[in-house]
């Protein structure tokens, strides 16, 4: 009995001094790594936020270039038939 005692305790020593230390730390590797993706999705959120608020713009000044060209094409198309080309 004396000896079974003797070998839990030698257990709980080894895991308390090698096992919990150990644990503590790959506790903190899982926290910076979790921290490290948590603030590389907010880099890529800010990007695309960014690009999402730029879309409209974007939008409207495709608009207004097709719409110039449209214009430009029919007073091409029309100087052409008047120049008979």
């Amino acid at each position: 009995m004396a000896e079974q005692t003797n070998i839990l305790e030698a257990v709980k020593t080894i895991v308390h001094e090698e096992v919990w230390p150990f644990r503590d730390e790959v506790k903190k590797d899982i926290a910076n790594f979790k921290n490290e993706i948590l603030t590389s999705n907010d880099k890529i959120a800010k990007k695309l936020d960014t690009i999402i608020s730029e879309l409209p713009a974007i939008n409207h000044k495709q608009r207004e270039h097709h719409d110039r060209i449209e214009t430009l094409e029919t007073k091409t198309r029309t100087i052409q038939a008047r120049l008979g080309i």
